[in-house]
């Protein structure tokens, strides 16, 4: 993708890679309206963005907007990326064997990623600021890259 600032709420049903030119310069910004990215396939990998404002619309809505939200979706990689400013960062809802790594992933409003029911995830060398998981096995590796500093 090219530098620049996109508005918009995908959905990606197929396997394919979405690659910025600069994670500082080429957004996708959701609007505050749902998840700015929504995955629902395997071998999907999003690398070199700056995601934001995936929220609901509606106020107090348990399932609120993520940046990027995984649904049954195994095998992808997020690297790489700014994500902010989401009610959740990333969100995982039954997906396994994916690979988070790089990721600056903060200010997000319930939870920097949320692992709702998905295992053997390995979140690596990523900042992240609220780590929540419900449902999850102890497979799934996190590691805070501020551990490092």
């Amino acid at each position: 993708m090219k530098s620049g600032t996109y508005y918009e709420n995908l959905e990606i049903d197929r396997s394919l890679a979405l690659i910025g030119e600069d994670k500082k310069t080429t957004i996708i910004d959701g609007g505050k309206d749902r998840t700015v990215i929504q995955i629902n396939r395997d071998l999907v990998s999003i690398t070199g963005l700056t995601i934001r404002n995936g929220e609901s619309s509606l106020p107090f809505v348990p399932m609120g907007g993520a940046g990027i939200r995984l649904s049954n979706a195994d095998y992808c990689n997020i690297s790489g990326n700014t994500i902010s400013a989401n009610d959740y960062g990333i969100d995982l809802k039954a997906s396994h064997n994916n690979n988070i790594f790089n990721n600056n992933i903060t200010d997000n409003w319930f939870a920097g990623v949320y692992l709702d029911l998905s295992s053997n995830n390995n979140l690596p060398f990523s900042l992240i600021s609220l780590l929540y998981t419900s449902g999850c096995r102890e497979e799934t590796v996190c590691h805070d890259a501020r551990a490092e500093e």
